[in-house]
């Protein structure tokens, strides 16, 4: 074995790339690889009953045969050695306590002998999805695996909102903020309102100096939060505003909370929120556009994500779009979904709605979702791919279009165009004809796509001809898929739903070819090069008989 692999830094960087069984395979081959290799695979753990058995082999079955406790209330000191041994390598823990598979005595007993408070030390990583029947014993839980030296913390809270509950997350509010006073990252999310929670939550928020990004619902983030995100938070890079669905709202009974700009705008005049680079807001564009011309530095903005509450006019999409093009130069992230609660309108967004984002060179995800259907044809897509060359995901509405709404559509040239002049694309979304030109020797073949989902607007083209093509310029292992249109088919007229209908089941059986026909091509591939080889080796045998003779 070289001794390159032996150097620390070098093997460390090459574990980066392995996955759990190569790790624990790497663990057994020298001393040298032994501690590298165990820190690699028990970085990341997500799997808490392999916590508990470390602790205890012979763990019980509890009267549920799917659930773990205890056989024993004592813990010797000899599994503690075993068990730190292990725990001090993780970094990062994800917990779902809804399959977890162990009974909550276990974690009581497990809090009660622990022989110091913190029993993962080096966590920095905290995921926590609880239980949503249970959310205030499920949070006391999640208590125990806190650390001092814990960046981010995840956390997921259920439904209801009784008064144990509140006082639950009010106690768990409280230990993460004199424990963990180190969190960079914040993620909470929870339907219980701000009226609930009173102001606990504003407190908790206040107490991380160091706060960097938070995540929040857009039910949470109001005037009290704004004012300790702006005053305590100095440091703050990121405001994540997360909507839950719309089911959800009608599971409790009430109406939805919006979340309102107006908040921001004192301190926003008063240079607050001076290192913002992340936003993701959800408002009409009109105040979304006001917000970000009131940021005195908000040309440092590197992602952006709005949620229009309304359908929008291309007009004001194209006006917004300028805005955002010349207010943040640097952005690399940027996504628009438009809502609408009915389809009933189609709408064009033509090309020259997109043609300011032409400017922002540095982008490398662009996503662009809107009922409004998109009017962009090969030269104008050209036109596109060129001006966003480090491009890595691209999202251009794939919702196939009407034949009979007059409205221009990119054809399978499209997917050459971009797979040539964006080589780091690894996602597309796109809606085009099914129609092409382009002759198998002028084909390019995306070189790191992923994943691409297509929405497929022909209704007369050959579906042999179409999955031939994509399986000439998809990679191997890039997964293809429609458009999901389910969620909107009961909101057009019947016409049209019939037409999106018999597009999306044309387009899947289109693409169930596509893997056929790559197997197919791989085989081909393969009989090639074996020809080519047997060839090579009677070209060699006959001038070795040629110059003898």
């Amino acid at each position: 074995m070289s001794d390159i692999l032996n150097i620390p830094d070098i093997l460390v960087f090459i574990l980066k790339y392995t996955d759990r069984k190569t790790d624990a395979r790497c663990a057994r081959v020298s001393k040298a690889w032994h501690e590298p290799s165990l820190d690699s695979l028990w970085y990341h753990f997500d799997h808490l009953k392999g916590l508990f058995v470390l602790l205890c082999l012979d763990m019980a079955y509890s009267i549920n045969p799917d659930i773990m406790d205890f056989s024993s209330s004592y813990i010797p000191s000899d599994r503690w050695e075993r068990f730190f041994f292990y725990a001090k390598r993780i970094k990062h823990l994800e917990c779902n306590d809804t399959d977890n598979g162990i009974h909550h005595s276990a974690f009581a007993t497990l809090s009660f002998f622990r022989p110091v408070l913190h029993i993962l030390p080096n966590l920095t990583h905290l995921t926590w999805r609880n239980d949503p029947s249970q959310p205030a014993l499920s949070l006391k839980l999640c208590l125990l695996f806190l650390a001092p030296g814990l960046k981010s913390l995840t956390v997921r809270t259920g439904l209801v909102a009784i008064e144990g509950d509140l006082f639950a997350i009010g106690n768990f509010f409280q230990e993460v903020a004199g424990r963990c006073p180190q969190l960079e990252h914040i993620d909470f999310s929870s339907l219980i309102s701000f009226r609930d929670m009173g102001p606990m939550f504003p407190k908790f928020i206040g107490s991380f100096s160091k706060l960097k990004t938070v995540s929040l619902p857009e039910g949470l983030i109001c005037s009290d939060v704004v004012t300790m995100l702006a005053t305590s938070c100095l440091c703050l890079e990121g405001i994540r505003c997360t909507t839950p669905k719309p089911e959800v709202y009608r599971l409790l009974g009430q109406g939805r909370d919006v979340l309102d700009l107006e908040n921001f705008m004192p301190y926003v005049g008063q240079h607050g929120f001076r290192s913002i680079r992340t936003l993701h807001l959800t408002a009409h564009l009109w105040n979304v556009t006001r917000f970000l011309l009131a940021i005195p530095t908000i040309s440092q903005v590197c992602e952006l994500v709005v949620r229009t509450l309304t359908l929008e006019s291309a007009k004001n999409v194209e006006g917004f779009f300028t805005t955002v093009s010349a207010l943040c130069p640097k952005i690399e992230v940027f996504s628009i979904s438009i809502q609408s609660a009915s389809m009933q309108q189609f709408e064009v967004l033509p090309f020259s709605s997109i043609a300011p984002l032409l400017t922002c060179r540095s982008l490398i995800s662009l996503s662009i979702e809107s009922p409004s259907m998109l009017d962009i044809d090969d030269a104008e897509a050209v036109t596109m791919a060129s001006s966003w060359p480090q491009l890595e995901e691209l999202h251009l509405n794939p919702l196939p279009v009407p034949q009979a709404f007059e409205c221009v559509s990119v054809t399978f040239a499209t997917l050459a165009i971009f797979a040539e002049l964006c080589p780091k694309l690894q996602y597309l979304g796109i809606c085009s004809r099914a129609s092409f030109v382009l002759t198998p020797e002028t084909r390019r073949a995306f070189p790191r796509l992923k994943q691409l989902v297509l929405g497929i607007r022909d209704m007369d083209y050959n579906q042999d001809a179409a999955a031939l093509y994509l399986a000439d310029i998809l990679p191997p292992t890039c997964t293809l898929a429609t458009t999901q249109l389910f969620s909107v088919l009961t909101q057009i007229d019947r016409k049209i739903r019939d037409h999106f209908s018999h597009s999306q089941w044309k387009a899947e059986t289109t693409i169930k070819k596509v893997p056929v026909l790559r197997n197919c091509h791989m085989k081909y591939k393969e009989r090639l090069r074996t020809l080519e080889g047997e060839v090579q080796k009677l070209t060699i045998a006959a001038n070795d008989i040629s110059v003898r003779g």
